[in-house]
């Protein structure tokens, strides 16, 4: 059961929403997830979106001592201004870190910052210009007494696009990220690939190259991933964690595509040591059906529909490898929507497996 505050807070969280919500038009469709991690900790979360965009997020961990997340995430629009608030806070049972960001404005520049209070202590500032092909941020804050600065450049075309930045500071905050896209104009219609590249000193940085015969993906791949000051900032001086401002990526690999097959290598260093990783992930009836020529989109009724024509086509079976480790893990997924499972399986023993498991429900409002 969770403590009585947070259980509070978590009522005084949904009642924000229901207010937010209710005198909005209907523009995006509304759903929420609920979500139970499993390796070696149980992690349960609880998820509302307004379209793409997180407007409640709720999390508990199970490891020890509990932990518990929430955040809330408002509209401009209250303001008749772009942009968002968000209010958040971590609650321990050795102390309660809290925070709050924003990114606000019209047209072309937008003013975002944070200000959060935990174990470490974080305020500041940025600036960020839009273009409908390009964005670009920069700005800084205070971290526990030392100046913090980071910077980001977005730029896109109609089949790739482009992610540059990073940020600098005393007591080690060192980053710097670098990602790229090649995809169709049309999602899912033709092959694509996805780069990743970040640097954090010279013994620790990694790059990951992704190739999908069917790209279900755009430039919010990289764009959008943490958002424009928030990748800097949450993966290089996070003070408290606001699960509010980014957007979380897909959890697998095979998320990006929409066709047969995935595959991934990831060549990493981390304190003078490497690894590469080889990822191949398949889904055996979407490939029976493009060797078939079987057409996409037939619509099936009754149970047979359901299984032939929604629960088939989410089988995914593969694997990974690290080869310097010499380990293996088998991987599998298998949706029953609203449901969907997915699992890894490490072939050494004394590793524990991963459950994940999911449940999406549209709303009705």
């Amino acid at each position: 059961m969770l403590p009585e505050r947070c259980r509070s807070r978590s009522h005084l969280a949904l009642a924000l929403v229901v207010a937010v919500w209710a005198p909005a038009s209907v523009a995006a469709q509304r759903r929420a997830e609920v979500e139970i991690e499993r390796e070696g900790r149980t992690m349960s979360r609880v998820e509302v979106y307004d379209g793409t965009v997180p407007v409640l997020r709720a999390e508990r961990e199970l490891h020890g001592a509990p932990l518990q997340r929430i955040g809330l995430r408002l509209p401009g629009a209250l303001l008749a201004v772009d942009g968002y608030f968000s209010l958040f806070l971590e609650d321990r049972p050795d102390r309660t870190d809290v925070g709050t960001a924003f990114e606000i404005g019209r047209g072309v520049p937008l003013l975002g910052g944070s200000i959060e209070r935990g174990t470490d202590r974080f305020a500041g500032l940025y600036l960020k210009l839009r273009h409908p092909d390009a964005e670009i941020a920069a700005g800084g804050g205070d971290l526990n007494g030392n100046l913090v600065g980071h910077g980001a450049l977005y730029v896109k075309g109609a089949r790739w696009s482009a992610a540059v930045g990073g940020s600098r500071g005393r007591d080690g905050v060192d980053f710097a990220h670098l990602a790229a896209t090649w995809h169709p104009e049309r999602r899912g219609t033709a092959p694509g690939a996805r780069l990743i590249a970040e640097r954090r000193s010279r013994e620790r940085y990694f790059a990951e190259l992704m190739l999908v015969d069917r790209a279900d993906f755009n430039h919010f791949a990289v764009w959008g991933q943490y958002g424009m000051d928030e990748w800097p900032h949450r993966q290089a001086f996070e003070a408290v964690g606001d699960i509010m401002r980014y957007v979380r990526p897909p959890v697998f690999l095979h998320g990006y595509t929409s066709g047969a097959a995935a595959v991934s290598g990831r060549y990493e260093v981390s304190d003078g040591k490497s690894e590469f990783t080889l990822d191949v992930r398949v889904f055996p009836m979407r490939a029976l059906r493009s060797l078939s020529g079987e057409a996409e989109g037939v619509v099936r009724s009754g149970l047979s529909g359901y299984i032939v024509g929604r629960v088939l086509p989410t089988i995914m079976l593969g694997g990974f490898r690290k080869t310097r480790a010499g380990t293996n893990a088998w991987v599998g997924e298998i949706g029953l929507p609203p449901l969907s499972v997915y699992f890894e399986a490490p072939t050494q023993q004394g590793v524990d497996p991963y459950l994940f498991v999911q449940y999406r429900q549209e709303l009705p409002f």
